[in-house]
Order: structure tokens, then C-alpha cells, then sequence
């Protein structure tokens, strides 16, 4: 398979057995809606400001890792 086009046809999806990874990838990928349109920074004058405290703060999410730091820490002698 020296040639690019027989190496592009043996990924065709009729020539992949069906034991394959596809199950994992979800159907409509990339998802058929915007994503973060309404986000800080989506438009010029956006970026040139610094985003409100308080608007960072409300979107911001709590680190998973740090609690599981945390508990690992109070379960150690």
C-alpha cells in the first residue's frame, strides 16, 4: 500500500471491521449547537477588557483534584 489513495480507501468505514472504537464517538460530533457563544471574550472589545471578578467567579467550577487532595490528606495517620 505505497500509494496514499489505497491507504485512505483501507480506512473506508465498509472496510473496517465493526469491532472498532466508533461506539466510544458519540454520533453528531462536533455537536450541532454553538459552544461558548455567550462567554466572556467572544467579541473584540471583550478581549481587549479584563473580564468582572464577579462574573469569573459565578462560572467558575471547583477543582475535583484539589478535594481528592484534600480527603486523601485528612485519611492519612
Amino acid at each position: 500500500m505505497s500509494d496514499p489513495q489505497d491507504a485512505a480507501e483501507a480506512l473506508d468505514a465498509d472496510k473496517i471491521d465493526e469491532a472498532s472504537d466508533d461506539e466510544v464517538i458519540p454520533e453528531v460530533y462536533p455537536p450541532d449547537r454553538p459552544l461558548a457563544v455567550g462567554d466572556w471574550g467572544s467579541t473584540a472589545d471583550e478581549e481587549r477588557r479584563p473580564e468582572p471578578l464577579a462574573d469569573f467567579v459565578r462560572r467558575e467550577e471547583p477543582d475535583p483534584l484539589r478535594d481528592a487532595l484534600e480527603q486523601e490528606a485528612e485519611e492519612r495517620p
